[in-house]
């Protein structure tokens, strides 16, 4: 994310507590050096959630390069964050580079639940081309969600780039379990290209699908 040429990573820690009480936080380390230890105080920039109980950083994601700036951008989840109210969830899109504390307040784009309980950015999917833009696309999942039965659960995916604030009902692909109580988008990633199309998938599972679980591949189209 900052160009240097070497791996960064984004650590989670939804329990941390400079935003507020549990507010979570995700550490950017960058350059990091895999022959030695180094502290997440040492980190070269640190997201803190917007209010206390949002748990930020309980799933973290590079976004790859959504503005074109030659820098990977980082999408932080905030699956208890609240909105008009209620603990729907939020995914924070945020453009490199970086440095110091960065407040989720100030992210370039929101991606926001649709319902209390949805916990919406619970699970991320990123750095993918799911239509064949070449430009990154977002996949947000909120598996306690409802989109046709109770608890289905639900993936938003959005086609970047991105900025500003989006209700999840506005994405450009809705996915959803197949029956009630599947919990589809528990986990997510994406997948390259699969099929020859020029275009990456998404492979995401459903915690509770048809008693046992299961993981669907989704082309991109």
């Amino acid at each position: 994310v900052d160009g240097e040429g070497r791996g960064d990573i984004l650590v989670g820690a939804p329990m941390e507590s400079t935003g507020g009480d549990y507010a979570g936080a995700a550490y950017l380390v960058s350059g990091v050096n895999a022959n030695a230890d180094q502290s997440l105080g040492e980190a070269t920039a640190k997201f803190i959630g917007e209010n206390a109980s949002d748990s930020a950083g309980n799933a973290v994601s590079s976004a790859g390069d959504m503005n074109g700036d030659g820098l990977d951008d980082v999408v932080i989840g905030a699956d208890h964050a609240s909105a008009e109210g209620g603990a729907v969830g939020i995914a924070y899109l945020l453009y490199a580079p970086f440095s110091g504390i960065v407040d989720l307040a100030d992210s370039d784009a929101k991606i926001i639940g649709a319902s209390t309980g949805d916990r919406t950015g619970l699970s991320l999917a990123a750095s993918g081309d799911f239509n064949g833009d070449q430009v990154g696309d977002i996949a947000v999942g909120a598996p306690q969600g409802t989109y046709m039965e109770e608890g289905d659960g639900v993936v938003y995916l959005f086609f970047g780039p991105l900025e500003g604030e989006y209700p999840s009902a506005d994405a450009n692909v809705i996915i959803f379990g197949e029956t009630g109580n599947d919990r589809a988008g528990t986990d997510m990633s994406m997948v390259p290209d699969l099929d020859g199309d020029y275009r990456d998938e998404i492979l995401l599972g459903a915690e509770y699908a048809g008693g046992n679980g299961a993981a669907y591949v989704v082309y991109g189209r």
